[in-house]
């Protein structure tokens, strides 16, 4: 990661491009919000050059789309790769890809689930049993009854909530130690958000929601086979995708944007699409408008934007599988997916039903914001892993670290183009994510999960599906 924490074992190898064969033009209709899908925009101005800031999700394919429409497209980048947020590392550090970001398919996701077919690539189910340890917990589970309490009173809530105001006025006492332990860490993990400022109605369409998410899934060989694929579609459509590229500043007018890159680069045009995590927009970021826009800063100010390190960790063997270690642990002796601690890397899943040695570590919230904070760096994130596992195995760190084939750390918060993990739901939210995927004058666009307030938001889903929009507001202001 540019700038971010990874701590490598051995050196990585670049990861490749994938291309796609040109297909020809047709209209081409993927499942959306409205159920109508998107359908390329007239050629009304074709010579206009549409820039678009950020070669994640949202910004490729509004690109191809946009770029299947005649448009002219160039893509800005600040990376030397696409998928911003995707990123798929090839085999190297490990045996075979692994996901430094986002790794999973939250349910069935109409447009993910289209574009996926449409390039080909095929998805894997997850799957597994849900483990609970008792290691790092320092208070005695108690309370166990108060469930259909917080249920209950999740479900007669009207007026929106911080989590931990939430907490505090409905589960204040010591009989609810547990209960407000789960809350906050599941807030901090899932959401990685701060359960001060996350808001208790979104939590509630997320607990209440689990049951009927559906399936969840990996991507067959890693998500940025889909992000590669798009970009691949992008050049042979004609589209620029130019690559390691920090912007700034912005200078724009109604019809006329410049792009004000390090070392002298410009690049010009008629319409600019921003695309960029809401986490580089916000101060004290670098990145610029001139003029400003208020209007933009006040809403990405009540948006919730969360903090995460992911560690990945490969074993000689899938030792978890092995007697002597399950009984000792007191866990799944067969088919365990995900499990969750009181260490200081609480959740940890594996890729079942994948026969794998590696194990994935999440931790999200303000505890990974305080140690991005402190500067923790890579081999001590490392350690830290080694010693959560260690406790959550009842062995030690060196029995586990004995048995490491690598190891990485990723610590998106100081990675200077994302700045952090993705958006979640404050009490102000919903306002808010209208506000950013309004228009400017006819020339400014933004899109980007954090702009998505439709289903599945904070997910490649919602990404994809802002994207998707942009390209034909675009395409109306033309």
């Amino acid at each position: 990661m540019e700038g971010g924490n990874y701590f490598r074992i051995p050196n990585l190898a670049p990861v490749s491009q994938q291309g796609a064969g040109r297909r020809p033009f047709q209209v081409e209709k993927i499942p959306g919000r409205s159920g109508r899908g998107f359908e390329p925009p007239p050629l009304n101005h074709p010579e206009m050059d549409i820039l678009i800031l950020g070669a994640g999700a949202s910004g490729l394919l509004a690109a191809r789309n946009l770029a299947r429409s005649g448009w002219k497209v160039t893509v800005v980048e600040a990376r030397d790769r696409v998928g911003g947020r995707i990123h798929t590392l090839p085999a190297g550090i490990f045996s075979g890809p692994v996901e430094s970001g986002a790794e999973f398919v939250h349910g069935d996701l109409p447009l993910t689930l289209a574009l996926l077919r449409e390039a080909r690539i095929p998805l894997r189910e997850t799957g597994g049993r849900f483990w609970q340890s008792s290691s790092g917990s320092q208070e005695p589970e108690t309370g166990a009854g108060a469930w259909p309490e917080w249920e209950r009173q999740l479900k007669s809530l009207e007026r929106d909530l911080p989590v931990s105001q939430f907490l505090k006025t409905h589960f204040g006492g010591p009989s609810y130690e547990t209960l407000r332990r789960s809350v906050r860490g599941f807030v901090s993990g899932y959401d990685t958000a701060d359960p001060d400022r996350a808001s208790t109605i979104s939590l509630r369409q997320e607990w209440l929601g689990m049951e009927e998410s559906g399936h969840q899934y990996r991507v067959a060989g890693g998500y940025g086979r889909l992000t590669d694929w798009l970009a691949g579609q992008i050049r042979e459509l004609g589209g620029e995708i130019r690559l390691g590229c920090p912007i700034r500043e912005v200078l724009w007018e109604p019809e006329k944007v410049t792009l004000m890159g390090e070392g002298g680069t410009q690049f010009s045009g008629s319409r600019l699409l921003v695309t960029l995590p809401a986490g580089t927009l916000l101060p004290p970021g670098k990145f610029q408008f001139r003029p400003g826009l208020e209007k933009l800063e006040r809403a990405l100010e009540k948006i919730g934007f969360g903090s995460v390190i992911k560690l990945l960790v490969e074993f000689t063997h899938p030792f978890w599988q092995d007697p002597v270690w399950y009984q000792r642990a007191n866990c799944p002796e067969t088919g365990l997916g995900m499990f969750f601690s009181g260490e200081p890397v609480p959740t940890w899943w594996t890729q079942y039903p994948a026969a794998s040695s590696l194990l994935t570590g999440w931790l999200g919230g303000p505890a990974a914001a305080s140690l991005s904070r402190k500067g923790t760096g890579s081999e001590e994130l490392v350690r830290l892993s080694l010693k959560s596992l260690g406790s959550i195995f009842r062995s030690g760190e060196k029995e586990v670290q004995s048995l490491v084939r690598g190891a990485l750390a990723v610590d998106w918060n100081r990675d200077p183009y994302s700045n952090g993990s993705y958006s979640y739901d404050t009490t102000d939210s919903g306002e808010a994510r209208r506000s950013l995927a309004e228009p400017v004058a006819g020339t400014l666009f933004f899109a980007g999960e954090a702009t998505w307030e439709g289903p599945s938001i904070a997910t490649v889903e919602a990404a994809l599906q802002s994207g998707s929009r942009a390209a034909v507001q675009v395409a109306a202001c033309g």
